[in-house]
């Protein structure tokens, strides 16, 4: 790891506004230990997952989530701010409409459903505001020694059929967990890069961790993260590299070849595991295309009522005629919340992120697209809560670097300012002085 400097204490603004450099304590301070203990916890959670016995993983995980709203909530009661109060009211609109539906006859309010859904968007709100306080080398051995207990994980034990798909045996997220390892895998890879770009992390070092990251999202067999990671990855180069025409046609074919690649793969998967005979559109993504034309097909059979409030905190579990053993959400985050929230609902989750990430320009937009990609086509990170705080934190480094940028920009200007008053300071001394023209006797 290269050296980095201090991390100043001082609370930050919303992302990508400039502060004045402060000078850093000679230790941590409270604010650091507290950051720093909450993302030790969340990543030991991620890596013990499997080891503590099964009675106890869900009210850990209960515990946990509700621990990190209250502190979230907590620190913005107590120090409000008019951006932090709009995004807080936009989470309370969200909330609204779950008891709008749930009055509607949507049924009984799952308090613990609302409490998993508001989880990372709180977390990403008091992240992002004490991004300070991170230490990037802390978070770095935190995400490379999520990868490297990955990797000792599938070294040591034997690989396992998930699905009927041999995949490389999932280390958190249960004893089936292969989405949920798949998913910090990638985040913690993400996490690699944004340290990198950030100058916290060598070339050489960054890039150790990302290849192993691959390596072991291809053994888990599972393609959404693959995929947002690919979408990730283009939007970055264009936004970053100079680029001639034929480069980025290039670009854009070797990536969208790629995604297209990654999903005829997934779908041969599928393939091997339902058989041929069971091939068609509806079972494409798992059957999840054929999940989502029922969930439309419900959606236009609801009144006006719920289409703006939806029918509450997770009502949207059905059977269906591909999934008929079990009842199973959408499958896609959007239509899963316009179906709880309502389409109210969901112009307040995309406004909310937008205020969170319009400061942070070719920086944030990537990321962004991470996100959203992974929402569109898959029940990606708004669905799971712990998994998704990793994701706020490669987005607070990303607002790290763009307040490193503005502070720099604050500070040539200032310097350029000193200058030009020297200048003009020089060049009125240096100008001969006219002797004084006698006043003129008035008669």
């Amino acid at each position: 790891m290269t050296p980095t400097a201090p991390v100043a204490t001082r609370r930050a603004g919303p992302p990508g506004r400039a502060a004045k450099p402060t000078p850093a304590l000679s230790g941590p301070s409270p604010l650091e230990i507290l950051v720093g203990s909450v993302l030790a916890a969340i990543f030991l959670y991620e890596t013990t997952f499997n080891l503590v016995p099964s009675s106890i993983r869900l009210p850990l995980a209960g515990g946990l989530a509700g621990g990190m709203v209250l502190l979230s909530l907590a620190w913005i009661l107590i120090s409000p701010r008019i951006w932090r109060l709009i995004l807080f009211a936009l989470l309370l609109l969200v909330a609204s409409c779950w008891l709008i539906g749930e009055a509607n006859g949507g049924g009984r309010l799952d308090f613990a459903e609302g409490i998993r859904f508001l989880l990372p968007l709180f977390f990403a709100l008091w992240v992002i505001e004490l991004r300070r306080a991170i230490n990037p080398q802390l978070l770095f051995v935190l995400a490379a020694g999520t990868l490297i207990i990955a990797t000792f994980s599938s070294i040591l034990r034997p690989q396992a059929i998930i699905g009927n798909v041999l995949r490389l045996p999932p280390f958190t997220g249960g004893e089936d967990g292969a989405h949920a390892s798949a998913y910090v895998v990638a985040l913690c890879g993400l996490l690699v890069h944004q340290l990198w770009l950030n100058r916290s992390v060598s070339k050489r070092v960054a890039w150790s961790f990302l290849g192993l990251a691959g390596v072991l999202l291809i053994g888990m067999r599972v393609a959404t993260p693959i995929f947002m990671l690919l979408n990730y990855c283009l939007l970055h180069i264009l936004l970053t590299k100079q680029l001639g025409t034929g480069n980025k046609i290039l670009l854009w074919f070797t990536v969208v070849a790629s995604i297209v690649a990654v999903l005829f793969w997934h779908e041969g998967l599928q393939e091997d595991m339902r058989g041929s005979a069971a091939a068609s559109v509806e079972n494409l993504g798992s059957g999840r295309v054929g999940t989502w034309l029922g969930r439309l097909e419900l959606i236009a059979r609801r009144d006006l009522l719920k289409l703006l409030f939806g029918s509450g905190i997770g009502s949207d579990q059905f059977y269906s005629a591909i999934w008929w053993w079990e009842k199973k959400d959408s499958h896609h985050d959007f239509l899963t919340i316009v179906i709880e929230s309502g389409f109210i609902g969901l112009m307040a989750i995309l406004f909310f992120l937008f205020m969170l990430f319009r400061r942070l320009g070719s920086d944030g937009m990537p990321l962004a697209w991470f996100l959203l990609s992974g929402s569109s086509l898959s029940n990606a990170l708004l669905q799971r809560p712990i998994i998704a705080t990793l994701f706020w934190l490669a987005v607070a480094l990303a607002a790290l670097r763009v307040d490193r940028r503005l502070q720099a920009n604050w500070r040539e200007q200032q310097i350029a300012y000193r200058n030009r008053r020297r200048r003009h300071a020089a060049a009125a001394k240096d100008q001969p002085r006219r002797p004084p023209v006698p006043a003129r006797r008035v008669p």
